[in-house]
């Protein structure tokens, strides 16, 4: 593989601030390609120009993405944590039992 073209210098901008995800839809917007086409492209450069270089000092800045804090939790994945109207629920099924018990006498 040879040499990666230049890249403009916006998305060169982009690149050397961190930000990968701008400098691929910068890419993609400049040159017509694909996602894995400009994601492939940004990659080369960066290992040709060694912007991807993890040695000490030289460590990229990482665009990461936004997670919320996680709480400790016993629910499995997936499962919907339960209400707490279940005992309001049956006092409910209950008074309305008796209302059409009394009724129907």
């Amino acid at each position: 593989m040879g040499t990666p073209s230049p890249l403009p210098p916006d998305i060169a901008n982009a690149l050397r601030s961190g930000n990968l995800l701008e400098a691929i839809k910068l890419l993609r917007k400049s040159k017509g390609v694909g996602l894995a086409e400009a994601k492939q492209l940004i990659e080369a450069h960066m290992r040709a120009t060694n912007l991807g270089s993890t040695a000490p000092g030289h460590a990229p800045k990482v665009a990461h993405k936004l997670e919320m804090p996680r709480r400790p939790s016993s629910l499995s994945p997936g499962e919907v944590p339960r209400s707490s109207a279940g005992p309001w629920a049956i006092i409910l099924m209950i008074a309305v039992a008796v209302v059409a018990f009394l009724w129907l006498q």
